[in-house]
């Protein structure tokens, strides 16, 4: 995918409140020179992070975000006016909420009691 001149990108997820980002694989588009892209994440209690990236070269490589990039409802980047870059194979994963955690540990202590009873 391509950000466009002057744009900003936002990932959010339609499917769990929180996710995780990983790593994201950036290009810059021909260019002399270095490119930074800042990525900004806003976590589920509305507090933010931000890591730049600096892109120093016309090939494809995958880039590690911080472990600060946890629990985000949001993250945005922007592309500058003559910052051309593209992006691919985004890494996040899905935060469970309480009540999926809350749910295992029921079926669990069911299973247990189960077993508990055959055993009696």
């Amino acid at each position: 995918m391509a950000a466009t001149p002057v744009g900003t990108t936002t990932l959010t997820s339609l499917t769990s409140p929180a996710f995780n980002l990983n790593s994201i694989d950036l290009i810059r588009l021909p260019a002399r020179r270095d490119w930074t892209v800042t990525f900004i994440g806003t976590k589920t209690d509305n507090t933010t992070v931000s890591q730049t990236i600096t892109i120093t070269d016309n090939a494809w490589h995958t880039y590690s975000l911080g472990a600060d990039f946890t629990d985000l409802v949001s993250v945005t980047w922007q592309e500058g006016v003559l910052r051309l870059y593209a992006y691919d194979n985004i890494d996040v994963t899905a935060v469970p909420e309480a009540e999926t955690w809350a749910m295992l540990l029921a079926g669990l202590g069911m299973l247990g009691w189960m077993q508990r009873r055959r055993q009696a």
